[in-house]
């Protein structure tokens, strides 16, 4: 007799423990997903930022072949640069600011163009690295923090 007392309250404390984990397991997987779904969209955000700044990259050594290897003036450079730019990366020059020691410089004066800075952010987005663009044409994340220009 006493058995029968100890089992329906151990059916009734299991088969709680089947329906709390029944409602409360969706309500896991979709913070699960949305966690995923945050990420990925950074991670897409930061290719993104990396592609434009290799295409300003490029932009700014096509205007160097075409101006006697020499880097556009600091004034209205933006401008100068705008016809060697990808369509799909106009946007790119608002955010970067251009290094002014670097304006107008040839080429050959850069002594370490794949350390020397010409282009970097406005702006440090809190949950990215920092893009830089070098005097070599290249763009690369630095995600240790950011690093000097010129």
């Amino acid at each position: 007799m006493k058995a029968r007392y100890v089992v329906i309250p151990l059916i009734t404390f299991v088969l709680g423990l089947f329906l709390g984990a029944y409602f409360l397991m969706p309500l896991h997987v979709s913070r699960l997903k949305a966690q995923a779904d945050q990420q990925q969209r950074q991670q897409q955000n930061a290719r993104k930022q990396l592609g434009e700044a290799q295409l300003l990259g490029m932009a700014f050594m096509e205007y160097a072949l075409d101006h006697n290897e020499q880097l556009p003036p600091l004034k209205d450079w933006q401008n100068k640069v705008k016809p060697y730019l990808h369509p799909n990366a106009l946007g790119a020059l608002a955010r970067y600011r251009y290094a002014p020691n670097m304006a107008g410089k040839r080429l050959a004066e850069i002594k370490l163009p794949a350390e020397t800075i010409i282009l970097q952010p406005l702006s440090n987005l809190p949950e990215g690295p920092v893009i830089n663009v070098y005097a070599d044409g290249r763009a690369a994340a630095e995600p240790e923090g950011r690093r000097q220009m010129g």
